[in-house]
């Protein structure tokens, strides 16, 4: 009886641990989302606004500076940071680059004569915050989730599509809410004047630096770090206990990725050729994964297809079609709904996703691109007057909304499955973010020498080939995936082929049971 006491009193302890670090790792999931959200939707705030207030030659450059600088910082820097430093030092150093790109914008509005020179200098720092940034909040993310998938006991695969669609939710809500705010105030400024007057723009935009600055300091104090290994060993073996179904590790983990992936590894006391050599190596491992891997290559158009078309969207649907014909204080409602409608895509989306787990992502992914063609096909039918027309620009930015949608959640789900050792998940991350700023840069460095009708056909090749290569990633994964699974099917008919008749044989219905 004692014993058994003993048992129960441990085992409830465990239980009762085990539920309040599922807690934890949860809120925390919760603070990260909402923090790097406030961050992030100022970014997108500035750049929907910037070609419109400052004039489509230094909005082009900037964002051709932005997506530049992003494109090489996540090739050749986001790599070496998450190997030398922990998945929050990344994304801190990226939030701080792109706090400088918000400030930078601030100030350029107060300062008109040096304002080309300040926004896109602060445009350099924030290109290479966000290259940093994108790769190292895909590695915290999944490291968040992949905790919280053992101590719920539910596979990775679940909860990267649950915690996916809760981190979209923040994010374009929040995104949405800043732009909204933009033209409140806007509109309210406009009621007590006669004609056009800029004095909201001091008030948004220095309202956005502040945010800003402040969930970047929240997030460097009130987030976990993940860097106690102790601790992370621990909340491992300790989930191994609380469910008699899992009492054999092994059992728990056919689902999901080992467990050193939980755990950065930090380098210690390496010599300064040995630091040059592991950058080099870390740097260019971005590069190799894209050419060792058939299935990254035929994720990367999919990436430019979303890089072109946010390039048409904030230089010529925002920057010459709504502020032409509808009035610039009106791009923060309209990208607001854009967002919005991405919002409402994401629950749905993580339903599809799980409910039919090998065919919800396909239908996700094939439709978004299906939804970018559409932003594409109206600069070849239709005059600016049409478009700028409020139902259909509405409409418009409501299909582009849910191909965003698509981008933002389901994509950062399929590169996480494909990729589930965590050396590879970084890479493909930095190389998908690497290929959509390239696309957006190539777009703003182009887009203001283009005609309407070329920046429509750039865009409709860009979305059929998004379409078509996806498709071959998910026959090519598909079919890994079966290749797998006979692989591992026969390797267990050969264990049990090995144990002398008497002891154990596979049955027909085992058998079945493994088809």
């Amino acid at each position: 009886p004692s014993l058994r006491v003993m048992i129960s009193t441990s085992w409830c302890t465990k239980s009762i641990d085990s539920e309040s670090s599922k807690r934890k790792s949860f809120v925390n999931f919760i603070i990260f989302c909402l923090l790097f959200s406030i961050t992030h939707a100022t970014v997108d705030g500035v750049l929907a606004y910037s070609a419109a207030e400052l004039g489509v030659d230094i909005g082009s450059d900037a964002g051709f500076t932005l997506y530049l600088f992003y494109t090489f910082s996540s090739l050749f820097l986001a790599k070496p940071v998450l190997y030398f430093a922990s998945a929050k030092t990344g994304v801190v150093f990226g939030l701080i680059g792109l706090l400088i790109y918000v400030s930078s914008f601030f100030i350029a509005l107060l300062l008109g004569n040096m304002a080309k020179v300040i926004f896109v200098s602060g445009a350099a720092f924030g290109g290479i915050g966000a290259g940093i940034l994108w790769t190292s909040q895909g590695s915290y993310y999944t490291i968040n989730a992949e905790i919280y998938s053992r101590l719920s006991f539910l596979s990775d695969v679940t909860v990267l599509n649950n915690f996916a669609a809760i981190f979209s939710v923040f994010y374009l809500s929040f995104e949405t809410g800043f732009k909204l705010l933009a033209t409140l105030v806007f509109y309210l400024n406009e009621k007590g004047h006669n004609g056009p007057s800029h004095s909201w723009r001091p008030v948004v935009f220095g309202l956005y630096t502040i945010s800003s600055f402040i969930a970047v300091v929240s997030f460097y104090l009130f987030t976990d770090s993940f860097q106690h290994t102790t601790d992370n060993k621990a909340i491992v073996i300790d989930t191994t206990v609380l469910h008699p179904m899992h009492s054999n590790k092994e059992d728990f983990d056919h689902s999901n990725t080992s467990q050193h992936t939980l755990i950065n590894e930090q380098p210690k006391n390496l010599t300064h050729t040995e630091y040059r050599r592991i950058f080099l190596q870390e740097a260019l491992a971005v590069s190799r994964g894209f050419y060792s891997s058939r299935i990254l290559r035929l994720l990367i158009p999919y990436q430019i297809c979303f890089g072109l078309s946010a390039g048409l969207i904030d230089t010529y649907i925002n920057g010459v079609i709504v502020k032409t014909h509808i009035g610039d204080g009106f791009i923060g409602l309209l990208s607001g709904i854009n967002t919005l409608a991405a919002v409402l895509s994401a629950g749905p989306y993580a339903w599809l996703c799980n409910r039919y787990p090998k065919w919800g992502k396909w239908t996700v992914m094939v439709g978004g691109g299906v939804c970018f063609l559409f932003a594409a096909i109206p600069l070849l039918m239709l005059s600016d007057e049409t478009i700028a027309q409020w139902p259909f620009i509405v409409f418009y930015f409501v299909v582009h909304g849910a191909a965003r949608g698509a981008w933002e959640n389901t994509n950062k789900s399929v590169v996480a499955e494909y990729f589930t050792d965590q050396s590879q998940r970084q890479a493909a991350f930095a190389m998908v973010y690497f290929s959509s700023g390239l696309a957006g840069a190539m777009g703003y460095l182009t887009f203001k020498f283009m005609s309407k009708i070329q920046l429509a056909l750039l865009n409709v090749v860009a979305s059929c080939l998004a379409i078509i290569c996806y498709h071959g990633s998910f026959v090519e994964f598909q079919r890994d995936v079966n290749r797998n699974r006979n692989m591992d099917r026969n390797s267990i008919v050969d264990e049990r082929s090995d144990i002398p008749n008497g002891y154990s044989q596979v049955s027909r219905n085992e058998m079945s049971d493994l088809s």
